[in-house]
């Protein structure tokens, strides 16, 4: 998945929803503190959720018996994840997909879940969208800053979601994930490009007695 944020042209799209359409956002107010690496329930915690990546680790883990007592917090593979505190920071907005590892895992406290309708949006399709300068630029706008960077569900829940067609959604995904397999690959050369530059400089500069 790119980690970079995508240039979705969202004028172009002529479909739009408030968020009870077409995903439905969910935030947890609940602060667990019983985790333990021997317990059954994972968790995910604001420190999960990277600038376009899902960050896992193996403490995060809650009592089973939490499983049904906050179930409502439940999430599954391919929703996605957004941190609620410093949600935008200067490398971007902290949103991530659930990956598979962690299906049914609890919310913590601070960290919000996009579920997709599956029926209207692909969460591909979302995650690109939620990536888009679009999204960074409402989030910057409604970022309570008094303190620390803090959005709210409320705000959350607001934010215009576009769904053309399926049939597109596809395409669209198609296309960037054409575009950052390209840029992966450059940014690949550019900086073995770079590491052999760098061994020949130190590699001459030994030689030279400079070292």
């Amino acid at each position: 998945m790119a980690s970079s944020a995508s240039n979705l042209e969202v004028s172009r799209f002529t479909s739009f929803s408030k968020p009870s359409r077409s995903v439905s956002p969910t935030g947890s107010t609940v602060s667990f503190s019983s985790f333990s690496a021997g317990n059954q329930i994972k968790s995910i915690k604001i420190t999960n959720v990277g600038v376009g990546s899902f960050v896992e680790d193996s403490d995060n883990k809650l009592p089973l018996k939490f499983a049904e007592e906050y179930r409502d917090l439940r999430v599954s593979t391919g929703d996605l994840v957004l941190a609620l505190t410093r949600t935008v920071i200067s490398a971007g907005l902290k949103v991530a997909i659930v990956p598979d590892s962690y299906n049914s895992a609890l919310l913590n406290q601070r960290v919000a879940a996009i579920l997709p309708n599956n029926r209207l949006i692909s969460s591909i399709f979302l995650y690109y969208y939620f990536r888009s300068k679009y999204v960074n630029k409402y989030v910057l706008s409604n970022v309570n800053t008094l303190m620390q960077p803090n959005l709210s569900i409320k705000d959350l829940k607001k934010m215009p979601i576009p769904f053309p067609s399926l049939k597109r959604q596809e395409e669209i995904v198609t296309n960037l994930d054409s575009l950052f397999d390209k840029r992966h690959h450059l940014q690949t050369m550019l900086e073995n490009s770079q590491l052999h530059n760098l061994k020949s400089s130190i590699l001459d500069a030994a030689f030279k007695g400079k070292l």
